[in-house]
């Protein structure tokens, strides 16, 4: 049976105290034995990891384009052909 599932949307600093949760939710499994809980929460930490890591280089993406279109805007490059 396939499992539901749901669009959250969150900020980046929510998904950082998620992942903060996540990592004392983890270490705490791992310190009472109980490992079945301890992989769950090293799963979704990992998740939560990518997650964070695809906003940050989406956010890069976007400020390096940002600031190639300002260039190209600020300094238009002559037509040889036209000169």
């Amino acid at each position: 049976m396939k499992e539901s599932s749901a669009v959250i949307k969150l900020t980046q600093s929510e998904i950082t105290h998620t992942i903060m949760a996540l990592v004392m939710a983890k270490q705490a499994s791992a310190n009472l034995g109980i490992e079945y809980y301890e992989k769950m929460f090293n799963s979704l930490w990992k998740d939560f990891e990518k997650i964070k890591n695809s906003i940050i280089e989406g956010e890069k993406n976007i400020e390096t384009n940002n600031k190639m279109e300002e260039k190209t805007r600020n300094n238009p490059q002559t037509c040889k052909v036209c000169d």
